[in-house]
């Protein structure tokens, strides 16, 4: 069984399977609820609501993430799954120099400092994101992997500078933007989170807006995501 946040519709499937019970359950829960505007409605207190009335899982699941990228080898990752940063860092660099023909170097990169602060274990990653619309459509400060991954426009700026942007739009027309969703095992954490998406969208809130979707994240802290872990490789319309 799966923890999966892919929409609406399999996070109540998910929720119901991982519960063992009817999905109008969990539809009717969400009904009994107060609305998004109400000053006591928050993550933390539907989740409580919800293990109020059904408790915490008997049975045992894993949970399912949502990585954002973008590349032109995607069975390079169903081949040997998602590669913590310095790891795919030489291959994008490589990527990357093959594209700079006839392009200048000009000026700095103007997000040197963001890219200094990010030289840690910390943010070895692979990262993914519990709730697929995060990933899909990186609301509030999310950075859009789907678009161009960080490390892209880190290397592209080391490359050339203030010109970074040119070396960036080359590598988005020669890639395919693909969210790659894995498995590990579960917590609470991602449990909360999931309830808190399901009330969401049942309710018919704003995502975008509202609700800190993108709160809910995945390190795997300098750990390759093997491919036995992969669950799905959804390649995604041209963005």
């Amino acid at each position: 069984m799966f923890l999966n946040c892919h929409d609406e519709q399999s996070t109540i499937q998910s929720l119901a399977s991982i519960y063992v019970i009817p999905q109008s359950e969990i539809e009717e829960f969400f009904d009994s609820q107060d609305g998004y505007d109400m000053p006591h409605t928050d993550k933390i207190y539907v989740a409580n609501e919800f293990f109020k009335k059904f408790g915490l899982p008997k049975e045992n699941y894993e949970t399912i993430w949502f990585h954002g990228t973008r590349t032109d080898n995607i069975q390079s990752i169903s081949a040997h799954g998602l590669l913590p940063k310095s790891k795919i860092k030489p291959i994008i660099y490589s990527k990357l120099q093959s594209l700079c023909s006839g392009l200048i170097k000009s000026g700095t990169y103007p997000h040197s400092a963001s890219y200094s602060t990010k030289q840690r274990v910390s943010d070895e990653g692979p990262f993914g994101f519990l709730i697929r619309d995060a990933c899909l459509l990186a609301p509030g400060y999310t950075h859009s992997y789907i678009s161009a991954p960080e490390l892209v426009e880190d290397i592209s700026g080391l490359l050339l500078g203030e010109n970074f942007r040119q070396l960036v739009n080359r590598y988005h027309d020669s890639t395919d933007p693909y969210i790659v969703s894995f498995r590990t095992s579960s917590s609470i954490h991602a449990l909360e989170h999931a309830i808190w998406y399901g009330y969401l969208t049942y309710k018919d809130v704003n995502i975008l807006e509202d609700g800190d979707i993108e709160m809910c994240a995945y390190n795997a802290s300098e750990e390759k995501i093997s491919s036995d872990k992969i669950f799905e490789i959804e390649k995604i319309s041209r963005v």
